[in-house]
C-alpha cells in the first residue's frame, strides 16, 4: 500500500478495504477516515500497476474521485 497525504493507494475490493479498515492503525490514517482509498482491482488499471500511457486516464480518474472525498 502507499500512502500519499490525501489518499491511500491499494490493489483490491471493497471486500478487502473493510477488513483492512478493522485494523485500528488503518483506521487513523485520515485518508481511510475520509473513505479517500483508490482501490486497484483486478481490471485494465490493476493489470498495470504503474500507469502506462495506455490508463494514464482511468488512474488518474480513479486517483481523482477518491482525492475529491
Amino acid at each position: 500500500m502507499d500512502l500519499f497525504d490525501d489518499v491511500v493507494v491499494t490493489h483490491g475490493d471493497r471486500n478487502g478495504l473493510e477488513k483492512m479498515a478493522e485494523n485500528p492503525l488503518i483506521t487513523q490514517f485520515p485518508a481511510v477516515a475520509r473513505d479517500a482509498v483508490a482501490l486497484i482491482g483486478d481490471d485494465a488499471i490493476g493489470a498495470t500497476a504503474n500507469p502506462t500511457p495506455l490508463s494514464l486516464d482511468a488512474y488518474l480518474g480513479l486517483l481523482s474521485r477518491a482525492a475529491s472525498r
